[in-house]
C-alpha cells in the first residue's frame, strides 16, 4: 500500500502577469504602475487567548486584523513620481491582482521618496502604501478591470532643440497599445516650444529659449488613459 497520496497542483503560477490596480475615475481598476513587486496587504488576525475555570484547556479566539505598511521598488523617473504625487494624500482603492484574475482588495494611501542614486542601477524610488482596510478576496476580477490605452514606441524623455533655427524640429513616430488609439499633445509652455501629434506623427517646433514640459496622452474609448512627458530644451 502507497504510504501517501500522489496529488499534485497543476495550477501552480508564477507572479508574471501580476499587477496592482486603482479605481480611476471611472469607477474601474486600472493599472497603478508597473512594480518589480506588487504588495499583499492582508494579514493573519491576532490570537487572543482565554482561561475558564471550568476548563482543563486555555482557548483562543480570533482578535484584530493587523494591516501592515509595505515599501516596494519603483523605477524613479520624471512619469511615475508625477503620477504618484498626483495621488499622495487620497484614500484609494486597490486591487492586488493575480494571473487567474482572482484578487486581493484593500483601500490605503501612497506616497514615494527617491533612492539613492549609482552609476550601476536604475534609479529606483520606494513607494509606501499605508492601509486603512482589507475588504477581502475576490474569486473572480476580470469585469472589474480597465485596460490601459498605453505607448509601444519608445518616447524621448528629453529633446534639445535651437531656437535659431526656426526650421528645426523634433520629429517621431509614436505607436499605442491598442493600435487605434488616439494621443493628445499638449505643451505645457507653448511660448518656448509648440507640439502637435496628427496620425502618429509627433512634431514638437522651438519658439523661444527655455525649457517646457510636453505631455503626451494615449487614451481610447472604454480605456483608462496613460500620460508620458517630454522635457523640451530650447537652446
Amino acid at each position: 500500500m502507497q504510504l501517501y497520496e500522489e496529488f499534485g497542483d497543476s495550477r501552480v503560477i508564477t507572479g508574471i502577469g501580476s499587477a496592482l490596480y486603482y479605481k480611476n475615475g471611472s469607477g474601474k481598476f486600472s493599472l497603478l504602475l508597473p512594480l518589480e513587486t506588487v504588495p499583499s496587504i492582508a494579514s493573519n488576525p491576532e490570537s487572543i487567548e482565554f482561561d475558564v475555570t471550568t476548563s482543563t484547556t486555555k482557548g483562543k479566539i480570533n482578535g484584530k486584523v493587523t494591516l501592515d505598511e509595505k515599501e516596494v521598488d519603483v523605477y524613479n523617473h520624471r512619469d511615475n513620481m508625477r503620477r504618484i504625487k498626483a495621488l499622495e494624500g487620497k484614500t484609494l482603492e486597490f486591487l492586488k491582482v493575480s494571473p487567474d484574475y482572482s484578487a486581493e482588495r484593500f483601500t490605503g494611501t501612497v506616497s514615494i521618496t527617491s533612492q539613492d542614486s549609482t552609476s550601476d542601477n536604475p534609479e529606483k524610488a520606494t513607494m509606501k502604501i499605508v492601509p486603512k482596510s482589507f475588504e477581502g478576496f475576490i474569486e473572480n476580477c476580470y469585469d472589474l478591470i480597465q485596460p490601459t490605452c498605453h505607448f509601444s514606441s519608445e518616447i524621448e524623455s528629453v529633446v534639445y532643440l535651437n531656437s535659431a533655427s526656426k526650421d528645426q524640429t523634433f520629429k517621431a513616430t509614436v505607436e499605442l497599445i491598442p493600435a487605434d488609439g488616439t494621443v493628445k499633445a499638449t505643451s505645457l509652455t507653448p511660448s518656448v516650444a509648440t507640439v502637435t501629434c496628427t496620425g502618429g506623427n509627433l512634431v514638437i517646433t522651438p519658439v523661444a529659449k527655455g525649457s517646457c514640459i510636453v505631455e503626451l496622452e494615449a487614451s481610447k474609448e472604454e480605456y483608462a488613459p496613460w500620460t508620458t512627458t517630454i522635457l523640451v530644451i530650447v537652446k
